[in-house]
């Protein structure tokens, strides 16, 4: 029986992708039904035993208030940022990119509600 390579960039954005989830505090129900998808469908992603199709990333990415590119790591930080996270883990560094996604998430949602307003 032959074992398939496991891809650590697919790996990379799954973790996104429920840490994302997790930070909002949002169920895979909730998550899915606003993204467009099965809470099946956003299982199999998270969990890595489905890839996730560009549409979906898109569909994801804008349920949490951001872009696919995010979520790729092809944000690219700035040089202030790139010292900080010199040293730190990939685990560390996806961590205390979540908690960023989640602060610029929640600046939106509160900038939303004052427009209301």
């Amino acid at each position: 029986m032959t074992t398939a390579a496991v891809d650590p960039d697919q790996l990379a954005l799954t973790e996104r992708i429920r840490t994302t989830r997790d930070a909002i505090g949002a169920s895979q129900a909730q998550v899915a039904r606003a993204a467009g998808l099965t809470r099946a469908a956003l299982a199999s992603i998270e969990t890595g035993r489905r890839r996730v199709s560009a549409i979906e990333l898109h569909w994801l990415a804008r349920t949490f208030d951001s872009t696919a590119e995010q979520f790729l790591g092809d944000a690219g930080a700035s040089p202030d940022v790139t010292l900080l996270i010199d040293g730190l883990t990939p685990a560390q560094v996806s961590l205390l990119t979540t908690y960023a996604e989640l602060l610029v998430w929640q600046h939106n949602q509160a900038k939303q509600r004052q427009e209301k307003v």
